[in-house]
């Protein structure tokens, strides 16, 4: 098609004389203006041409190349994809200036080494995304995707940054060889980036949400609520601060409202998400506040791996916050002292005891409830005060 275009421009230009007169070897003046005038013509239909068919003006090879090329869009500049547009990245892609694309474009990261989304320009927009290599794609910026992530080969590590789904986006084909996690550049499960949605939930199922890997069961109307899942480790406090959750935990944040609660399964990759944690003892934990401290709670948990399934408790936070670890490693209270006092007047016994006056100080506490205190009268009997 090209092709033919080019030769038919020729063949008019030729025929016009807009080239050099056949009958003459001598090219005037006015020839060499035609000449430039006309490959200017033709530098515009090749561009139009390109344009409206969709095809990418810097292209690379969809086979991996010894050496992978790197690509920049500089501040003040635009790049357009149009129609079903593939751009094949196999080095860096970076973004300074303007990215617009089609809904039916896609960007396919193909190269042998590990790369790289970045740029200075805010939020870089992605219709489709493909990552099909096995060393790996990183991003040191935000980014949104407007439809499908897809994970061919390869981790997706968000390191610091923020892919936003939006309320259309998905991740797609993700397997435990090819996943979304957040490293701090080396070691897992230290990043602070998310993968994020916006949904409106009503009462009713709702089920791998954006391809998140989270059903909820919403016992109460949700509205408008950001799904987040992250793969920074939860750590624990005091003296169990060496204490951590998988690499996966999810933040539900409704809008209108501050308790909410249904039933929630999260799955997991019990080969690369588990953090030590032994697979059949993981138990669900929510971030609660009751009253004035926030902390931990452990949830009824029913596990059959990689999923486990809870149900949420109200609390006046306005977000469910979830992650998962061991109940064979429990979140617990800080003691700093405690002591017990006899409380005395003269008229109750002979050597004046009326009572014991017990007094105790945390440092922390996270996944408390509530203290029990026990007492006992004659050494055979335990009676328990809430």
């Amino acid at each position: 098609m090209m092709e033919t275009l080019i030769f038919t421009l020729m063949w008019v230009m030729y025929r016009k004389s807009y080239i050099v007169p056949r009958k003459s070897y001598l090219v005037n003046r006015t020839s060499k203006i035609r000449v430039l005038f006309a490959a200017y013509c033709l530098l515009l239909l090749l561009t139009a041409f390109v344009m409206l068919s969709g095809v990418v003006l810097v292209s690379l090879s969809n086979q991996a190349s010894a050496t992978p090329v790197h690509i920049t869009i500089s501040s003040g500049c635009k790049y357009v994809m149009s129609g079903n547009g593939i751009l094949s990245v196999s080095g860096n892609l970076t973004v300074n200036g303007t990215f617009s694309a089609s809904n039916t474009s896609t960007i396919k990261f193909c190269g042998t080494a590990l790369q790289q989304i970045s740029g200075s320009s805010g939020v870089s927009s992605f219709q489709n995304v493909e990552l099909n290599n096995s060393a790996g794609l990183y991003i040191s910026a935000d980014i949104s995707i407007s439809n499908t992530l897809l994970m061919s080969a390869g981790d997706f590590d968000l390191r610091n940054n923020n892919v936003n789904l939006g309320t259309t986006g998905s991740l797609s084909s993700e397997t435990s060889a090819k996943r979304i996690k957040a490293t701090d550049g080396t070691t897992d499960g230290r990043g602070t980036g998310t993968i994020y949605t916006t949904q409106t939930l009503g009462i009713g199922s709702y089920t791998n949400i954006a391809g998140l890997g989270i059903n909820i069961n919403t016992a109460t109307n949700f509205g408008s609520t950001t799904i987040k899942r992250g793969h920074l480790r939860q750590q624990g406090t005091g003296t169990y601060s060496s204490n951590y959750s998988i690499y996966r935990y999810y933040e539900i944040i409704p809008t209108g409202k501050t308790i909410n609660y249904g039933t929630v399964t999260l799955n997991y990759f019990s080969a690369s998400e588990l953090n030590g944690h032994t697979d059949n003892q993981l138990v669900i934990f929510q971030y609660v506040q009751v009253g004035a401290p926030s902390f931990w709670k452990p949830l009824e948990t029913t596990n059959t791996s990689p999923q486990a399934v809870a149900t949420t408790v109200s609390n006046s936070l306005a977000n469910i916050k979830l992650t998962c670890g061991s109940n064979s490693s429990p979140l617990p209270i800080e003691l700093i002292n405690f002591t017990a006092t006899c409380i005395s007047t003269s008229s109750v016994t002979p050597n004046g005891v009326e009572g014991v006056q017990l007094h105790w100080v945390t440092a922390s506490e996270t996944n408390n409830n509530y203290f029990t205190v026990e007492k006992c009268k004659d050494e055979a009997c335990l009676v328990s005060n809430n």
